[in-house]
């Protein structure tokens, strides 16, 4: 995709349309049985710490994704665990390593998975890609 192609807003819709149809087909077994799909991700937002430096628009780089802690209400962060991830926002800034953003886990063919950056911090945190839960691990 070349940098700058956007899809106007009508297109965006019909989009998630059809992929919102294709994710019900496929819960319900109604796909024909040789077209592969592979897992459908999670669609909620989890929250990544950035494990590099964000390399820009449309690159994919690596994030450690998230775990929601129910008890202490923040994120749990597994350094060894990266996943790709990839930013296709325009004009933000493009922060270091252990910045922390909302992502949502898409469908890729050739990666499984990989997470779509929605949000972002501007600037790294000073805890970095260590746990906000407080618990440490």
């Amino acid at each position: 995709m070349a940098d700058g192609f956007q899809f106007d807003a009508q297109s965006v819709v019909r989009i998630e349309a059809a992929v919102q149809a294709i994710e019900w087909m496929a819960g319900r077994g109604l796909l024909p049985s040789n077209l592969n799909l592979g897992p459908l991700p999670d669609p909620a937002p989890v929250e990544c710490c950035l494990a590099e430096n964000h390399p820009g628009r449309g690159v994919i780089f690596d994030v450690y994704p998230g775990t929601w802690n129910h008890l202490t209400h923040g994120w749990n962060y597994v350094p060894l665990q990266a996943a790709k991830a990839i930013d296709w926002r325009y004009g933000t800034p493009y922060p270091g390593a252990g910045s922390k953003g909302l992502f949502v886990a898409r469908p890729s063919d050739r990666l499984g998975t990989i997470y779509e950056c929605l949000s972002l911090d501007c600037a790294v945190p000073p805890e970095g890609c260590t746990d906000t839960s407080g618990s440490g691990s």
